[in-house]
């Protein structure tokens, strides 16, 4: 994760330059557009590889801006005995 993460984190974190502009300075939407993380999601998890089989216990902090909730995705790791 922290790899992804490292090599894609300025795609994930841009927005065309007119988003600024048609969303009120950010005012009116999300600062940030939900299709960047759905292309480095698709690129990396796959059928074969899905987030719930990481090695590693990962927990994933999201915020739902219509209920203004936190909400946790965690998978459980692999278990090593």
């Amino acid at each position: 994760m922290i790899k992804i993460f490292r090599e894609d984190a300025f795609y994930l974190f841009s927005s065309p330059w007119y988003h600024k502009a048609l969303t009120a300075g950010d005012l009116l939407s999300p600062a940030f557009l939900g299709d960047c993380l759905y292309r480095i999601m698709v690129k990396h998890f796959t059928e074969k590889l899905k987030y719930t089989d990481l090695e590693h216990y990962v927990i994933i902090p999201a915020f739902d801006i219509r209920r203004g909730q936190v909400h946790l995705f965690k998978n459980c790791g692999l278990s090593t005995t």
